[in-house]
C-alpha cells in the first residue's frame, strides 16, 4: 500500500499471511513458547513486513492511516510484526496503535528485536462477520 503526495511516494506498507518456512516467520516461531505460539501463530496471522514514512512527512498520521488500511478487512484474527528493540519511536508508535510485545528480546537478522502482536477485529469485508 502506498501513500502519495503530488505523485511522489511518501510512505508505504506491506504484509502477508505468515507461513512456516518463511524466514522471518520461522525466526518468530522459534522465539515463542508453546502457549504464545498457539495464541499468535495458529491459526496463521497476518505479518506486517514493512511500514515506512518519509521523515519529512512523519508525525502527520500517514503511518497510522497506512497501517489501518493494510489491516482493514483481513480474514485474520491477529497480526504480528517485529522491530528492532532500540527503535523506541517505532515501539511507541505501535503501542499507540494497540500492539503489545509478545517477545521482548529475540535475535532477528542479527539484530535485537521485539515481536509485537495485535488482535484484529474481523470485519464484514471479504465475507467475514464481526459478530455484531
Amino acid at each position: 500500500m502506498l501513500a502519495l503526495r503530488n505523485g511522489r511516494i511518501i510512505g508505504y506498507t506491506y504484509g502477508y499471511t505468515s507461513h512456516e518456512g518463511q524466514w522471518t516467520t520461522d525466526q518468530i516461531i522459534c522465539a515463542l513458547d508453546p502457549e504464545a505460539r498457539a495464541e499468535w501463530i495458529e491459526p496463521r496471522p497476518f505479518e506486517v513486513v514493512t511500514i515506512a514514512v518519509d521523515p519529512g512527512f512523519q508525525r502527520q498520521g500517514i503511518g497510522t492511516r497506512l497501517l489501518t488500511r493494510l489491516l482493514a478487512g483481513l480474514p485474520h484474527s491477529r497480526a504480528i510484526l517485529w522491530t528492532e528493540a532500540e527503535r523506541r519511536a517505532a515501539l511507541a508508535f505501535y503501542a499507540s496503535q494497540g500492539w503489545r510485545a509478545i517477545v521482548s528480546d529475540v535475535e532477528i537478522e542479527s539484530r535485537r528485536a521485539v515481536v509485537l502482536g495485535k488482535p484484529l477485529r474481523l470485519s464484514r469485508l471479504n465475507g467475514f462477520l464481526d459478530g455484531e
